[in-house]
């Protein structure tokens, strides 16, 4: 398995820990009400579409999940978490990359901050709303995009919104048929 590789699979597991942490932990009893699932995945979109146009719409590896926040005044509540990796040469330098995705980030109302991770090889270039390392906005939200030489790691996870986790993540909530085995004869 390839250096590049491990890496991509190393920060897809973070990834994928901080959101199932976030969606027990993040509102704090905040949903937003005025949100429906439609809005977040538009909006989730718009910000991966954003990054796509600069880096690039081949080869990345798409994974959206909806997780369930709970309940508040007894009504479901729903968190959208999109993640994407990108493994290629990059069309410009990763400095230079962040900072045209965050120029197209901001005509969506989002107001991510750049920051430069250099403990990690390749450096990090980092666009992130909230900034880096602060957690997560006030409703549990959080955009951000991490780009590397050679390497790409886009997160969304939204704000907690009224909705059906049922209808929303079928195949998480679907059992197969169940499997019959006739006793055997001697």
């Amino acid at each position: 398995m390839t250096k590049l590789r491990k890496l991509l699979i190393g920060a897809s597991g973070v990834a994928i820990a901080t959101v199932a942490l976030m969606g027990c932990t993040s509102t704090g009893g905040k949903g937003q009400m005025n949100m429906s699932p439609q809005d977040v995945v538009e909006h989730a979109d718009r910000l991966y579409s954003a990054a796509q146009e600069v880096l690039g719409q081949d080869g990345w590896d798409l994974d959206r999940q909806w997780f369930s926040c709970g309940l508040q005044d007894d009504v479901a509540l729903v968190q959208l978490s999109v993640s994407s990796r990108l493994a290629a040469d990059l069309p410009g330098r990763p400095a230079d990359l962040v900072d045209r995705v965050k120029g197209k980030w901001a005509t969506f109302g989002v107001h991510a901050e750049t920051a430069v991770d250099t403990t990690l090889d390749p450096v990090r270039y980092i666009l992130s709303d909230p900034p880096y390392l602060a957690g997560v906005n006030p409703d549990g939200s959080l955009s951000d995009l991490w780009i590397g030489t050679g390497i790409v790691n886009f997160s969304y996870v939204s704000p907690c919104v009224p909705g059906d986790i049922f209808e929303l993540q079928p195949q998480m909530t679907s059992s197969p048929e169940p499997t019959v085995i006739p006793p055997s004869t001697p």
